[in-house]
């Protein structure tokens, strides 16, 4: 996610109206529509917020929130803090997440979600003037806000970009009793530093969810002509290979790499003929399906595989 660098927080410092009282100005031009308030006397431009995506304007709100600290600066966390570290995020809050030292007395008020939760690991970080939690930590509390398949997805991208599972475990075994340690060990244990994607984590995720088996991932094949490619997934005991179809292949230049997007079908439809000529079957599913357990389930069992502990499962063990 790009952040729009252009938009900032208005203050009553910030403008200059000689002896008037700067907050009655701003918040009479908030009442005329020319403003928005965010938080404590702090404002964005009409016309700036409403050109703003949902992720831009949670970070000027966050924003607002540090510019209008009085003692300490805010510790972003959650998925404020996910926002910054580029996590990715299910659901983002209309409210901006914070945590809060024992003892501050500090409560949850309007814009601001403040909670009492331990570091998980040690010191905080610092992102675009704002202080947020750890990369690690981050991740963690995600497993407990986010559902499942957006718990794993963090988790995933976290792995991916080299956090070691047991820097994960140790901050894990801090958490407090509650909420516990037991939904986030769940999810890194079933995480995994080889998805390459968030819609194959989402599926990976509900695969599990749906109770499906567990497929090996990026599976290397091979042919009589060389390399093949890489498979998002495979279940050998069924010969099936499966592939999440996201639509940014066809758009995005990192997956373009030069070629028009008619060019890069005709090249998976390629790559799909060779492996169906080693005799594996192959299907494919869009990020619609993905989200849903129900509806991946459905499209797997058609496509022939079988559910964990059944009859034929089991045979082919």
């Amino acid at each position: 996610m790009e952040f729009t660098p252009a938009c900032s927080v208005i203050a009553p410092r910030d403008v200059r109206y000689g002896h008037q009282d700067h907050s009655r100005q701003l918040l009479r031009k908030s009442r005329r529509g020319t403003l928005v308030r965010l938080h404590k006397a702090r404002y964005v431009e009409t016309g700036q917020w409403q050109n703003l995506d949902q992720g831009d304007r949670h970070l000027l709100a966050m924003k607002a929130v540090a510019s209008a600290a009085r003692e300490c600066a805010p510790l972003f966390s959650r998925e404020s803090a996910a926002l910054l570290w580029r996590l990715p995020i299910g659901v983002l809050p209309e409210t901006v997440q914070v945590n809060i030292p024992p003892g501050s007395g500090q409560r949850s008020h309007g814009l601001v979600r403040r909670r009492l939760f331990p570091c998980l690991e040690d010191g905080g970080d610092l992102i675009e003037g704002l202080s947020v939690t750890g990369k690690i930590q981050t991740a963690v509390e995600l497993t407990i806000s986010q559902s499942f398949p957006w718990a794993i997805a963090a988790m995933d991208r976290l792995l991916g970009d080299g956090a070691k599972v047991e820097e994960v475990r140790v901050a894990i075994l801090r958490m407090p009793t509650r909420p516990g340690p037991r939904k986030p060990s769940m999810v890194l244990e079933l995480a995994s530093a080889q998805s390459m994607s968030v819609g194959e984590s989402i599926s990976r995720a509900n695969i599990n969810l749906a109770g499906l088996p567990a497929p090996s991932l990026q599976r290397c094949f091979l042919d009589g002509h060389g390399l093949i490619g890489f498979t998002d997934f495979y279940w050998e005991e069924f010969g099936l290979v499966g592939e999440f179809d996201g639509r940014m292949k066809y758009r995005k230049d990192e997956y373009l790499r030069g070629r028009d997007p008619a060019e890069v079908v005709i090249a998976e439809k390629e790559r799909e003929d060779r492996l169906r000529a080693l005799g594996l079957k192959v299907t494919r599913w869009t990020w619609e399906t993905a989200i849903s357990s129900e509806k991946l389930r459905a499209h797997l069992l058609q496509a022939g595989l079988r559910p964990v502990g059944s009859s034929q499962n089991r045979r082919s063990r």
